[in-house]
């Protein structure tokens, strides 16, 4: 299959793979938006934060995988570029082997660990029990999240997209399911981490049997001929696995430092103001999702004018996106969650706020690590997760112990900002871009139009949440459209955006 350089076709094939992964990650948010203010009353917040602990352990021994399922998608999509469609067998086949040998590690490590993790983070008697559970079962996930993720990546390196799409969300479904009885049945925390583990095992059976309808010919190769490639595994998974971890240091890592030196309650409203804010800006992700297979084969074809067109086009709609996004969520914090919780929780709504932006100031960095990895510099992703957790480390430690959950709200922002700035240099020298179009076009109309958007939508909240007499999600939707109205008005009148390319790419990518 050829892919066109550039233009609508390019276009179209970008907004077909955003649509189809956004579909059914549309429906995992909401489920998991749904979900967690029950899991918050019913589990407690020391519960809740041992919950928490067990998402963070569970991304944190992901990123100890080596890059498997990246480096078995990224050679699948060089092969099918190469007339090869059914090569890639082998990285896949070793994909598997690797997170199964990985997470029998994880879980031996747990078994010997457990008790000294649990005092170390003054984990509670009372949720001891579910706590040693979760180490064990973040084993576990990692092994059939490996399995789940690696075909994933095959389908979407076979252009299905809307298979993978697929794929991760009957994993989440059968997981939402589970806690859905385990609530209505007064089950404990390690009841719902059991559930994640079972929606993990089913999620990889459909896995398998969709990877066997859209990429009917792909083969799995034998382990022997697998192993072959364990250099290339090393060369290149070594700094994404270095990088990889990081990255999740840098975004779970304050979890551990609010459980130890804060209290394991202080956790819960971090962690919903993170659950919200993750859920919103994972919408620009699906554009960055999308462009991976096709900067693979732009680079494996020797492409380098469309591929720098890929990365300038995809950025634009990125950093649109998520300004869009930040506006709403920080204007609209407090009435949204008092609307979604029931009541006011004023540590969660900052958290929200400022994990908003976090996010919002890393997004530049999505397509950049994408490029990085399908032009084979892995190394400059390295730079940039080396950078935000050093900086983030060194903020938090400064302002912690006087500024609590501020404190290490202010560190995520400030590292995010400064690793962003840093990584996009180091991309555009490596690949012969200026700084103009590093720096200036990629945050001059966004800062403005978000800072615009934020100011009007905090204005908005005060303005009508006087007296009570407007109910909070009157407050909420009003504060949140009219921040991101203004929003995208100054996108459009600079000409960041353009709404009726955004219409033609939406309108051919959901006919793709």
């Amino acid at each position: 299959m050829s892919t066109p350089p550039q233009g609508t076709g390019l276009g179209r094939r970008l907004a077909g793979n955003a649509v189809a992964s956004a579909t059914g990650r549309i429906i995992v948010l909401l489920m998991w938006l749904a979900l967690t203010p029950p899991l918050v009353r019913a589990l407690g917040p020391e519960a809740f934060g041992v919950w928490a602990l067990f998402y963070a352990l569970s991304f944190w021994l992901l990123s100890l995988d080596l890059g498997l399922s990246q480096i078995a998608m990224r050679q699948v999509s060089a092969s099918r570029a190469l007339g090869e469609p059914d090569g890639g067998g082998d990285h896949a086949t070793l994909a598997l082997s690797g997170y199964t040998a990985l997470g029998v590690l994880a879980i031996a490590a747990a078994a010997l660990l457990s008790d000294a993790a649990i005092g170390w983070l003054r984990v509670p008697a009372a949720v001891e029990p579910a706590a040693r559970w979760s180490f064990i079962a973040g084993g576990l996930v990692m092994v059939l999240s490996g399995v789940v993720q690696t075909i994933a990546g095959t389908l979407q390196a076979h252009d299905r997209f809307d298979l993978a799409s697929g794929a991760v969300t009957a994993t989440a479904l059968c997981q939402g399911l589970g806690i859905m009885l385990g609530l209505a049945t007064a089950q404990g925390l390690s009841y719902m981490i059991g559930a994640v583990v079972v929606g993990w095992i089913l999620g990889a059976i459909v896995s398998l049997t969709l990877l066997r309808h859209g990429a009917p010919r792909f083969r799995f190769g034998s382990l022997g001929r697998a192993w072959r490639h364990r250099r290339e595994v090393w060369e290149f998974g070594g700094p994404v696995q270095i990088s990889n971890f990081l990255a999740v240091s840098h975004q779970q890592v304050d979890k551990v430092l609010l459980a130890r030196w804060v209290a394991l309650a202080a956790v819960t409203p971090y962690e919903i103001g993170m659950r919200v804010a993750a859920a919103a800006s994972s919408f620009p992700q699906f554009i960055t999702t999308a462009i991976y297979p096709t900067a693979t084969e732009m680079w494996a074809r020797g492409d380098r004018a469309a591929l720098a067109l890929l990365h300038g086009r995809s950025t634009r709609w990125v950093l649109a996106v998520s300004a869009m996004v930040t506006c709403g969520l920080v204007g609209a914090a407090s009435p949204l969650l008092r609307v979604w919780l029931g009541g006011d929780s004023p540590d969660a709504a900052l958290a929200l706020q400022a994990l908003a932006v976090a996010a919002y100031l890393a997004s530049p960095a999505g397509p950049a690590s994408i490029l990085a990895r399908a032009t084979g510099r892995p190394a400059l992703e390295l730079e940039w997760s080396g950078v935000a957790l050093l900086v983030h480390l060194a903020i938090a430690a400064l302002l912690m112990p006087a500024l609590g959950l501020r404190g290490i709200l202010i560190a995520m922002c400030v590292a995010n900002a400064v690793s962003s700035v840093w990584f996009l240099l180091r991309l555009g020298r490596a690949l012969s871009m200026p700084i103009r179009a590093v720096l200036w076009d990629t945050f001059g109309a966004p800062v403005v139009a978000q800072t615009s958007g934020v100011a009007l939508g905090l204005w908005l909240t005060r303005l009508l949440s006087t007296g009570g007499q407007v109910p909070a999600l009157g407050v909420a939707i009003a504060a949140g459209v009219g921040a991101v109205a203004v929003c995208g008005a100054l996108l459009t009148v600079t000409r960041f955006v353009d709404p009726r390319e955004a219409w033609s790419l939406l309108r051919r990518g959901a006919a793709a």
